[in-house]
């Protein structure tokens, strides 16, 4: 059996329905155009839990002398997937949804504290079956296969973690289709490489506008799946709680939206070799300019096929471009992922939301009533914004939840506010944390705060630690300095010019704190369970039909709360139980 240069393990765990992240597609992508041979393992949770000796018998076929590196996309690979006890706010505080949710039963914040990874410690991690499948697997190839580097990809939680507490040899941060490149040849080369690897991290060299198809012939992808396509990187807006990359970009600049041609290349590969005709649509704002619609129509007319998508849309420009309305229909929206995120004007004004109410209110309305109810409207909700208070939240959720809108989905959640994360680098490893906020000279209590070395994992923030010179440490001292993150938000680098406290544990601002919004969060989540107001959202709406592939109008009408939903939920699981035990016996060919 052939031997790959470099494998990738990819997941997106805890999600309704087995589906594809994009990003370790991508790499493998750009990495095969550079010669290199590559094999990508998705729904690796899965495989961990049910067919693990099989994995280590691929495994052991495919990893040879010129294997460089196994990587781990990890921005949407959770290590938790089991429930745990119930918390103060009444939710398992051991089970996390997808990778916005961390867990900590310690933390007021319940399973929503969200990033950073400074309390979760070796007792909790090591308590969880599939954590205890990943040190397995890490085991088995620093013991069997020492030679073959142990690579972490991603960002957020999950990807923090798993550096935190696994024998990662280096980590490759930020967008990475330029830094893959000059990563891999550099090991190859033999090159001393720093553990946390930066470069290019917002891939300003890599060639969106002419991108090449993401998938290849070489990945396993099955009958009517949903796929991931990035139609364009970065967003013209600049939301203050918005932490993605490339935000307030130009929106006429053509580097980072892709050609017509590259568009109708890549629906064209998918539909020849895959039969594709479904999308998540990755971009930030699907609809951000007329331009970019229309080449989308081109390209679409071109394949001479229809294809139907979810994706990002912001109201503001259908308020501003009316026609984009009827052209999103023209090009297959199926459900319309708004980033609305408050009913009050005032509110929405501070955070760059430029729409009053009452007009965002009937442009949902003409959208529902052009595109008709076939196509589902979303948006998410933040609770603790500035000027909102505990009743003017209250007044506009009771809108949401008692259906006066014309959204058929939506979600509320806290608001997070982080802080640049301080960096300490010692011979072994490089660590962060980012809270509480300890100034750039205070290097003494930064020292204090994470000495790697005293065990075989970090030690969770706030315990204070021996030095590390106690165990004889000779090796070259700790160097501190701050590190500014490309996805810090505008509320995170300077969340005091709004309002919000950050001196304690968690922000505080005149109305609320971190803990009592993301409480009103839940209470309203669960409001509208009860009162059955929730289909499934946009994304949870389209993955299930890599399971229901002729069952729109039921994915349409159930509704959270509704007995028929809980049974439809499980009859998923079922299949996607089924789809994992076909795909993991075309992934190791039996």
């Amino acid at each position: 059996m052939k031997t790959f240069d470099i494998i990738l393990f990819a997941d997106v765990t805890n999600y309704l329905a087995p589906v594809k992240g994009m990003g370790p597609y991508a790499l493998a992508t750009k990495l095969r155009e550079s010669g290199y041979s590559v094999k990508v393992i998705d729904q690796l949770n899965w495989i961990l839990t049910n067919r693990a000796k099989l994995l280590i018998n691929y495994l052991d076929k495919v990893i040879g002398d010129n294997t460089l590196f196994c990587g781990f996309s990890c921005t949407f690979m959770n290590f938790v997937t089991e429930k745990g006890e119930e918390d103060e706010l009444g939710k398992t505080s051991g089970v996390t949804e997808r990778s916005r949710r961390q867990i900590d039963p310690r933390n007021k914040l319940g399973q929503f504290q969200y990033r950073r990874t400074s309390d979760i410690d070796n007792d909790i991690y090591d308590v969880l079956a599939t954590a205890k499948h990943f040190t397995k697997l890490f085991s088995y190839l620093k013991e069997k296969h020492p030679h073959v580097k142990l690579i972490l990809g991603g960002r957020g939680p999950n990807a923090e973690v798993m550096w935190k507490m696994n024998p990662f040899d280096h980590w490759i941060q930020g967008l990475a289709e330029t830094a893959i490149i000059k990563f891999t040849k550099e090991l190859k080369e033999g090159q001393l490489l720093p553990d946390v690897y930066r470069f290019d991290p917002e891939a300003s060299m890599h060639n969106f506008h002419e991108m090449k198809p993401v998938f290849s012939k070489d990945d396993i992808v099955m009958p009517n799946e949903v796929l991931p396509m990035e139609i364009s990187r970065g967003c013209r807006f600049k939301c203050k709680f918005c932490g993605f990359a490339l935000i307030g970009r130009d929106p006429k600049a053509d580097k980072y939206i892709r050609s017509e041609d590259s568009i109708y290349q890549e629906l064209k590969n998918n539909y020849d070799l895959f039969g594709t005709t479904k999308y998540f649509m990755m971009c930030d704002t699907v609809n951000e300019s007329i331009d970019k619609l229309k080449a989308m129509k081109r390209a679409i007319d071109r394949l001479g096929v229809p294809i139907e998508w979810v994706g990002y849309l912001r109201l503001e420009l259908l308020s501003a471009h009316p026609e984009q309305i009827s052209l999103l229909r023209d090009i297959g929206i199926k459900f319309a992922h708004f980033g609305i995120e408050t009913l009050n004007y005032e509110s929405a004004k501070a955070v760059g939301k430029g729409i009053r109410t009452e007009k965002a209110l009937r442009l949902l309305e003409t959208c529902k009533e052009k595109w008709g109810k076939d196509v589902g409207l979303h948006s998410g909700f933040i609770v603790g914004l500035p000027h909102d208070t505990i009743e003017t939240f209250e007044y506009w959720a009771s809108m949401l939840v008692n259906g006066e809108t014309a959204l058929d989905s939506f979600m509320f959640k806290g608001l997070k506010i982080y802080s640049n994360q301080t960096e300490i680098s010692t011979e072994d490893k490089t660590y962060w944390y980012s809270k509480p906020n300890v100034p750039k000279n205070d290097t003494a209590k930064l020292i204090k705060v994470l000495v790697p070395g005293l065990a075989d994992r970090p030690t969770p923030y706030g315990r204070v630690m021996e030095a590390k010179e106690k165990q004889g440490y000779k090796g070259k001292p700790l160097q501190v300095h701050q590190h500014d993150d490309i996805f810090l938000s505008e509320f995170d680098r300077n969340a005091e010019k709004y309002g919000y406290d950050r001196t304690g544990a968690y922000w505080k601002s005149e109305h609320w704190d971190a803990v009592t919004a993301q409480q009103y969060a839940n209470r309203w989540n669960g409001f509208a369970y009860e009162k059955q107001a929730c289909t499934l959202s946009a994304w949870q709406s389209m993955a299930a039909t890599n399971l229901i592939i002729d069952d729109w109008p039921l994915i349409r009408r159930l509704k959270h709360g509704e007995d028929e939903m809980q049974t439809f939920k499980s009859h998923l699981h079922r299949r996607g139980h089924e789809w994992r035990k076909e795909f993991t016996s075309k992934l190791f060919n039996i």
